[in-house]
């Protein structure tokens, strides 16, 4: 059956997996082709989200990326970044977001975080609100100056069948979904992640290198509304 487009609720697409299907999702009441994932330069910004559902082929490993959430303003005066942490309403925005991904049954064996202390604080909410802090770890791949081959080679080590959440920084994580996504294309989508922003990718195989589904690309505000 070939992929078509139907605008729904993030909680009715959950209901649609019976077949593939391309489910472009937003406000302005305009459809994009789905060509054009692939062959054009697309922004998402709070009025659209990108949800992509495909049939599950045998065990497969889900890979869920999500930016940190609001930090306080980085400073010229204040070289040490890395301290920087996540505002109020940052903290209050990621919780909701992890609750609204509990609520759909989102479920994951692994949570690795940059070791910036914004990252490392959305990560905590996150593990806090799914009770599996024992299960967070930090990754220095997922850090801005992170190797991005050596996080492929990390993620290719774990089980198959696992679900993982990594939590890390702009751009490099518009970068690894890009790597993912478009093995092997001359061409790649300008995807632009939100601040507690989440990426959903089906991973098709690792071997010999990672590549993988693209199924969300939601904004909090589209994920919090569900």
């Amino acid at each position: 059956m070939k992929p078509y487009l139907i605008q729904c609720s993030l909680r009715a697409a959950e209901n649609c997996c019976k077949n593939g299907i391309v489910i472009l999702d937003f406000f302005l009441n305009m459809f994009i082709p789905t060509a054009l994932l692939y062959d054009a330069n697309i922004q998402v910004n709070r009025y659209i989200v990108l949800y992509v559902i495909t049939p599950t082929l045998g065990i497969t490993m889900e890979l869920f990326i999500l930016r940190h959430g609001e930090a306080g303003q980085r400073l010229s005066s204040n070289p040490n970044d890395r301290q920087r942490s996540l505002t109020a309403n940052g903290k209050e925005e990621v919780t909701e977001v992890a609750k609204a991904l509990k609520k759909i049954g989102i479920k994951f064996d692994l949570i690795a975080s940059s070791p910036l202390k914004r990252a490392y604080e959305t990560a905590a909410i996150v593990a806090n609100v799914f009770k599996m802090s024992k299960k967070l770890k930090t990754w220095s791949e997922l850090a801005p100056e992170g190797v991005r081959l050596e996080l492929y080679r990390k993620i290719c080590r774990l089980r198959q069948e696992y679900s993982i959440l990594l939590v890390g920084h702009e751009p490099q994580l518009s970068e690894i979904v890009n790597d993912i996504i478009h093995t092997g294309r001359s061409k790649s989508a300008k995807i632009v992640l939100r601040k507690a922003g989440l990426v959903r990718i089906r991973v098709i195989t690792s071997n010999p290198v990672l590549c993988g589904e693209l199924r969300w690309l939601l904004t909090p505000k589209i994920l919090t509304s569900t």
